[in-house]
């Protein structure tokens, strides 16, 4: 659900997610899959506090079809945890951010805090980054982010990501 004004916007927001995880013959004797899934509610606002800047916050937290977190005191499978972009790390339980945002022409720049906690192995991740959001035609837009994020598996890791996105007219 999504109500926008003159000064801002708040929407309520559902994900559903699907899960079919296979764990192959290196990490156990044999081949297994595991199917599971996650529901997310959350809410997020923006408020326009200049002609060119507003302030935003969003969250969402997740509910997952089975226990998914490893218990503190079994370290076996906390190898899996090195990569940000591992899918053990892609599994959150919540997470919060907030920013400005500054509107230079038809672009976007943000600046952006980030929090949120890995379902898995229960760790924390603090991130805080600057993004830059360009219109490239009538229907595709494409962000660049760059991020400093300070996580309890991995310490610090420097992040820069590409996003398109696409509108079908």
């Amino acid at each position: 659900m999504y109500l926008r004004g003159e000064q801002g916007s708040i929407s309520i927001n559902f994900e559903r997610r699907n899960f079919d995880l296979t764990l192959g013959r290196d990490m156990l004797l044999e081949r297994r899959t595991i199917d599971f899934s996650a529901n997310g509610i959350g809410l997020s606002g923006r408020l326009k506090t200049s002609k060119r800047t507003s302030l935003f916050l969003g969250g969402m937290s997740y509910d997952y079809s089975l226990p998914i977190a490893i218990q503190p005191d079994t370290d076996i499978l906390r190898f899996l945890a090195i990569s940000r972009i591992s899918l053990m790390n892609s599994l959150i339980d919540y997470r919060l951010s907030g920013g400005i945002e500054l509107e230079i022409g038809e672009s976007r720049v943000d600046f952006r805090y980030a929090t949120w906690k890995t379902a898995v192995f229960q760790g924390r991740v603090e991130s805080l980054g600057i993004g830059l959001l360009m219109l490239l035609g009538d229907t595709v837009d494409v962000e660049f982010r760059l991020a400093s994020d300070e996580s309890d598996e991995c310490g610090r890791v420097t992040v820069f990501s590409v996003f398109m996105y696409l509108y079908k007219e």
